[in-house]
This record gives structure tokens, sequence and C-alpha cells, in this order.
């Protein structure tokens, strides 16, 4: 799955031109690749339904904080969150190094922000050994997917609710989080 792209020069043409124009009509992207519409339409369909590629709104930094923080975690911290915690518009990116610690790469409106963001994390997860944040800025006009419509959240009570919610919504089963 990690050389999709490479391996398919189709698919490679049906990105580059969605990266030109993310809002282009599959008629006109058919048409501009030169593929048949029909497999374009499927294409389209399987790399959204296998989270290969996303549409959505793309806000900058300056209009929702700046701040931005990398969050090192040691400790057991369960796929179900990690799932739920790529939800979050406070988190930019996530990744679990070869020896299992986590890093999450988050922003927020200022350092306060992102300590109850850490906070209401640790409370949700209790096999953590240890939780350090580096703290930074991100650049002017840097772009943060919108991957959910709460842009304001109200940190840390709405973080135990939304990531409760996901769980008990795409898992069938719920977490306690006292």
């Amino acid at each position: 799955m990690n050389n999709y792209i490479e391996n398919d020069e189709r698919v490679l043409k049906i990105i580059s031109v969605l990266a030109d124009n993310p809002g282009i009509s599959l008629r006109e992207l058919s048409r501009k690749t030169g593929l048949n519409y029909s497999y374009v339409r499927r294409k389209i369909i399987s790399m959204f339904s296998k989270h290969m590629i996303a549409n959505g709104l793309m806000i900058s930094s300056n209009l929702v904080g700046k701040e931005g923080a990398i969050v090192k975690i040691n400790g057991n911290v369960s796929n179900d969150i990690l799932d739920n915690l790529s939800t979050c518009n406070k988190v930019l990116a996530i990744f679990r190094l070869n020896h299992g610690e986590i890093r999450l790469l988050i922003h927020g409106r200022d350092k306060r922000e992102i300590i109850e963001f850490v906070e209401a994390l640790k409370s949700i997860t209790s096999d953590l050994n240890e939780i350090m944040v580096e703290y930074g800025v991100l650049l002017d006009k840097t772009m943060i997917p919108l991957k959910q419509g709460r842009i304001k959240c109200n940190i840390p009570s709405e973080c135990k609710e939304c990531l409760s919610s996901r769980i008990t919504r795409f898992h069938g089963k719920t977490i306690s989080l006292d």
C-alpha cells in the first residue's frame, strides 16, 4: 500500500491533476488525464474508501493559533486512541517510532491550550510512563486541515467527549474517562 502511487502511473496522473485543482469534476479529471471516466471514478472512490485521499477545508494557523508542540509519549497508547486522535483538529501528525514511542505534532492558540490537551490525553490513557512536550511556533500561514466541524474546542471536556463518542461509534465499545 505504501507504493500505491509509484506502482500505477494512472493513479499518479489522477493525483497530480487533483493536486492542481481539488475541486475538479470527474469528467474534467478524466479528460485532463486521458483516462476512461469509469476508471477515474472507481479509482477515486477506492482511494477515498482506503483513506488514501481526502477532501476538506484547510485553514490558516493565523486563524486558529500558531503555538505548536511535539508531544513525546512513552507508554501503552491503544490504536483506538491513536485512530481517534488522528481525527482531532489539534493533531497535525502522529508518529509511532520503531521502539513504540509516540510523537504527536499538535497546535493550539497558546501554551495553556496545549497543556490542557495533553492533560486530557493523560486522563484517557492510563498506561503512560512519560510525556514530554517541546514547544514551538508554526510558521505564518501554515495550512491546517480541518478534520471535523469543531474549530474551537472546549479543552479538556470536549476532548474526552469527542474521543469517547468516536471510540463508541467506531469501535462499538466505551472506555472509562474517569
